[in-house]
């Protein structure tokens, strides 16, 4: 799989990160600087690279120490920045719980369900060790739901998803990486995510009222610029089908070479496209200006 992230040597961290499926359809709102901190947190809890030598999966503790360093390299911003939106991510942490869901009904995550507080820290101060430095313990009740999994669950590489810039853009990355293998089978080259308008209305989307109210908004008003988002910088490539009103909305997911080519020929055309959308504005400011000249003789 390619990383997006030219200079990886400059990360020191785990970035693989492993969520069961449910985690990956659970309820909760972060900020971008707090989802960006903890999927930091979970490339490094869990992850079999740095596990303890001779400890079990129930002893594996929920400690990540994270740095400014590793936050500036991997999500492409500056330093400073890095610095004061690690430090808001953090205390958005301290302040949130997820909603994890155990049935599905109706297409929408319903039924029974856990809260669970995502960080057992309870303030960005107690997480601040020394300077450009934070340990994140998360809540223990979550070993369920991330890290050393076996099955039903979803894993991707941060380094690939580091460059989209809204917490829900990274919400529908995490969705598109659940299904990115599924139908891979009898020649088909791409996952393939059948749902509906009623799932991006569930509380797994943090989306105003007012993109959830038509099918029409919902598409103008995220998903365009979410799936021109996740192609243009993620390892990913998803078309999107939409077969009329009430019909199942289709999710073509490409990963890999097949991916890449597609982007390569979807960035041409997009740039076709605005080139002649260019030309085009040019050419009616000269008729504009031509039909304006010709009434300006007219009246002489």
């Amino acid at each position: 799989m390619s990383k997006h992230l030219a200079a990886k040597q400059q990360v020191t961290q785990p970035t693989m990160i492993y969520q069961h499926n449910d985690f990956v359809d659970a309820a909760y709102r972060l900020t971008i600087p707090g989802k960006r901190v903890l999927s930091m947190a979970l490339g490094i809890v869990g992850n079999k690279n740095v596990k303890p030598d001779g400890t079990t999966r129930d002893e594996f503790g929920f400690i990540s120490t994270i740095t400014v360093a590793d936050y500036a390299a991997i999500f492409e911003v500056d330093i400073k920045n890095a610095s004061t939106e690690m430090l808001a991510g953090v205390m958005d942490l301290s302040q949130t719980a997820a909603t994890i869901y155990v049935e599905r009904a109706k297409g929408r995550i319903e039924g029974n369900f856990t809260i669970i507080p995502l960080i057992y820290k309870t303030t960005a101060s107690a997480a601040r060790t020394e300077r450009g430095k934070y340990i994140i313990e998360l809540h223990p009740e979550l070993m369920g739901y991330i890290g050393l999994l076996e099955r039903n669950f979803t894993a991707y590489d941060l380094l690939n998803c580091g460059r989209l810039t809204s917490f829900n853009q990274m919400r529908l990355y995490e969705q598109f990486s659940s299904h990115k293998n599924h139908g891979k089978k009898g020649g088909v080259n791409y996952g393939l995510w059948v749902t509906n308008f009623d799932f991006f209305r569930s509380d797994t989307f943090d989306l105003g009222d007012s993109i959830k109210d038509y099918p029409r908004t919902m598409k103008r008003r995220f998903l365009d610029a979410a799936l021109d988002a996740i192609n243009d910088t993620t390892d990913l490539f998803v078309e999107f089908t939409d077969k009329g009103r009430g019909k199942p909305w289709e999710f073509k997911i490409y990963s890999g070479d097949i991916a890449d080519k597609k982007r390569e020929k979807w960035r041409k055309e997009r740039a076709e496209a605005e080139l002649k959308a260019k030309e085009e504005k040019r050419l009616a400011r000269l008729r504009k200006q031509i039909a304006a000249h010709q009434a300006e003789e007219a009246t002489q």
